[in-house]
């Protein structure tokens, strides 16, 4: 496991990080300190990665992250960590559009999907 506090390329994730699924790197973003954790089987690793590295639960989201994709399909925001009835969030699924968005900006910021 790693934390992503700078911007990487698309191909050193698809070189380097597609070590569990053939398509797929799973992904733990912290929305407040703007970093993601990944390489790891399970979110709930990566959440607990982040925590051990001073991340707040409520601020730990997790993603799916498809490097082969087109720029557009690169986020799925899908992960059971993402349960959290005490934010507002029922499933699995990020609903928030603004906390969707926030995630997004920060992936953008920390992968350059162009190298």
């Amino acid at each position: 496991m790693r934390i992503i506090s700078y911007k990487i390329g698309r191909k050193v994730l698809i070189e380097q990080h597609l070590l569990f699924f053939p398509t797929l790197v799973k992904a733990a973003v912290d929305i407040v300190k703007a970093v993601m954790a990944i390489d790891a089987v399970l979110s709930q690793d990566l959440e607990q990665y982040l925590l051990k590295n001073g991340s707040l639960k409520e601020n730990i989201w997790g993603v799916s992250l498809f490097p082969l994709k087109e720029k557009e399909g690169l986020i799925d925001y899908t992960s059971t960590i993402n349960v959290r009835p005490m934010q507002k969030n029922f499933d699995a699924e990020i609903k928030s559009s603004a906390l969707r968005e926030k995630i997004k900006s920060i992936v953008d910021r920390l992968v350059d999907y162009e190298s």
